[in-house]
């Protein structure tokens, strides 16, 4: 689709910024939302979180993502190195300069090694690595140079806050260089029974070809058996002004 550059080069620059500072992190994967919070950890104690995520919207766009972190070294479970693979794999349709609509049929991995600050009621860390990608375009868009498969960095911020036992705040940040790719989700909510939180939600997103925003609620903490649930759902706006909505379920386990 045709984009919308000066809303585009100002997520594009809002992203990194916001990676580097630190201002917006989430346990979540571009999606992957943040799930209820743990208890700190023991020092000799080992979490390994494990997330993933589908997310289904009205425009024709459809991903799916995981990812795993691992800690590493002495008292893993604590403050500390962490190595993160993140997965990706979807489709979005977005109107080339020839006036066509394209599909876009997207996969990608990332490595990444990061650091992350544990605290009672918190949780922040960033990470950076190599990341591979592989992108086809259904019909083909002469426009557009990402296409095949090419290698690239990524950049991911992501943090927990529950700054009362009734309220939560979360966001999730990252960058890729491939397609200048950016993700931020950003969510606030309220304990409605237990750990589980309601409240709204916003998304940025986009590349080199297209950009989007979100505006919705989310519930967030539900738990069937070790595995913690996520739902979200609201309205979405292309920057061509395509309008529609969108629903996310999220997934995460730790061990």
């Amino acid at each position: 689709m045709r984009m919308d550059t000066s809303m585009a080069a100002v997520g594009r620059s809002i992203v990194p910024g916001v990676v580097a500072l630190g201002v917006a992190a989430a346990w979540a994967s571009p999606s992957c939302a943040s799930a209820a919070p743990r208890p700190k950890p023991k020092a000799d104690e080992i979490v390994v979180d494990a997330s993933a995520s589908i997310t289904i919207t009205s425009t024709q766009s459809k991903f799916v993502d995981a990812s795993v972190t691992v800690p590493v070294g002495p008292q893993a479970g604590l403050d500390g190195l962490r190595v993160k693979v993140e997965a990706l794999a979807g489709q979005y349709d977005y109107k080339a300069a020839s006036g066509r609509t394209t599909t876009a049929s997207r996969t990608q991995l990332s490595g990444l090694v990061g650091y992350e600050w544990t605290w009672t009621n918190a949780r922040f860390a960033l990470f950076a690595g190599p990341t591979l990608g592989n992108t086809s375009l259904a019909p083909t868009d002469p426009a557009r140079r990402d296409t095949g498969v090419s290698i690239g960095a990524k950049l991911v911020a992501q943090a927990w806050w529950q700054p009362t036992q009734k309220t939560m705040a979360s966001a999730y940040a990252s960058y890729s260089t491939l397609s200048d790719a950016y993700y931020l989700q950003a969510r606030a909510g309220y304990a409605v029974f237990g750990n589980v939180y309601a409240g709204p939600e916003v998304v940025l997103l986009g590349d080199d070809a297209s950009s989007q925003w979100r505006a919705g609620a989310h519930l967030t903490g539900m738990r069937l058996g070790p595995v913690q649930v996520s739902v979200s759902g609201g309205y979405l706006r292309e920057q061509t002004g395509k309008a529609g909505t969108y629903a996310t379920v999220d997934m995460r386990g730790a061990f």
